[in-house]
């Protein structure tokens, strides 16, 4: 499965976790993810980072399955206060 993914450039307007791609040379580079935090990367990378993504926006233009399997609503063991899912009708 190959997804193409318009890269930007430049510098992240916002401190979030991207998709990074890093060039070695002439064709040849690797991907990695990093935590930008408004000023730099969260590792160094002696290498030229050419281009990132965010990472959420990843996750939902490849639409990734869930590793688990849903739960009927009743059913449901756990759901964090801080979601506010108390309230929440499906």
């Amino acid at each position: 499965m190959t997804t193409e993914i318009t890269w930007l450039t430049g510098t992240p307007k916002n401190e979030d976790l991207y998709l990074i791609a890093i060039k070695l040379g002439t064709n040849s580079g690797y991907y990695a993810f990093s935590y930008w935090n408004g000023n730099e990367w969260s590792q160094t990378f002696p290498e030229n980072v050419i281009a990132f993504f965010p990472a959420n926006e990843l996750v939902r233009q490849i639409d990734v399955k869930w590793p688990e399997p849903d739960v009927p609503e009743g059913e449901r063991d756990y759901a964090p206060p801080e979601l506010g899912l108390e309230n929440y009708e499906e």
